[in-house]
C-alpha cells in the first residue's frame, strides 16, 4: 500500500468503474470491491470507515422513503390497477412486503453506520501517527506516545496493527520496539 504507485497496484476489478457498475446492479458486490479496494489504496484504507459510515446513513434513508412511500397499500393498489388491473393484487404483496424490505434496508444502514464509526475513530489515530512518522520524522516510541498522549504499550499495539495492514509500507519497528525506522531499500 505505498503511497507511490497506487494506481498500477489496484486490480482492474477494484477499479472506481468496476465499481460503479457494479453499484448498479448489485450494491453488495459493490460494497466488497470497495472494501477490497481500501486494502490497496492507502489514502481509501484510512478513509473506509468515513465511506462505511455515509453509506450507513444512505441505506438508513433509503428505509426512510421506502417505508413514506410503499406505507400506503390502497395507494399502490389504486397506481397498479390504472396501469393494468391484473397488477393490482401485486400491489397489495407489496404494499405488505415493503416492512421487509424497510427492516433490512435499516438494519443493514444502522451496521454499516456503526462499523463506519468505528473505522473513522480508528483512521483519525492511523492518520495522526501517519502524519507524525512520515511527516514530521517522529520515530522513537516514547516521543510517539507523548505526541499522541497514549502509552508506549498502546503505541506498539497500534503501530504493529498499522505494520500488519500496510499504513506504514516503509517503516518497521526495531528488534528492542523502542523505535520506528526505515526498511533498508532492496535492489
Amino acid at each position: 500500500m505505498s503511497s507511490n504507485g497506487n494506481k498500477q497496484r489496484v486490480p482492474f476489478y477494484c477499479s472506481w468503474i468496476v465499481i460503479v457498475i457494479a453499484a448498479v446492479i448489485l450494491w453488495p458486490l459493490a460494497v466488497l470491491l470497495v472494501w477490497k479496494r481500501g486494502q490497496y489504496d492507502r489514502k481509501l484504507g484510512l478513509n473506509l470507515g468515513l465511506v462505511s459510515m455515509v453509506f450507513g446513513v444512505i441505506l438508513i434513508i433509503l428505509a426512510i422513503a421506502i417505508s413514506y412511500i410503499a406505507g400506503d397499500t390502497m395507494v399502490w393498489a389504486k397506481f397498479m390497477s390504472k396501469l393494468n388491473p391484473v397488477f393490482a393484487p401485486m400491489a397489495y404483496i407489496f404494499g405488505e412486503s415493503y416492512v421487509t424490505y424497510c427492516a433490512f434496508y435499516g438494519i443493514i444502514g444502522v451496521v454499516f453506520a456503526r462499523m463506519g464509526y468505528e473505522g473513522y475513530k480508528k483512521s483519525k489515530v492511523y492518520t495522526k501517527y501517519v502524519d507524525l512518522i512520515e511527516n514530521h520524522g517522529v520515530c522513537m516510541v516514547s516521543m510517539l506516545a507523548d505526541e499522541i498522549g497514549t502509552p508506549e504499550v498502546d503505541v506498539i499495539k497500534t503501530l504493529e496493527k498499522m505494520f500488519k495492514k500496510g499504513f506504514l509500507p516503509d517503516y518497521e519497528l526495531t528488534h528492542n520496539n523502542k523505535k520506528v525506522v526505515k526498511k533498508p531499500r532492496r535492489v
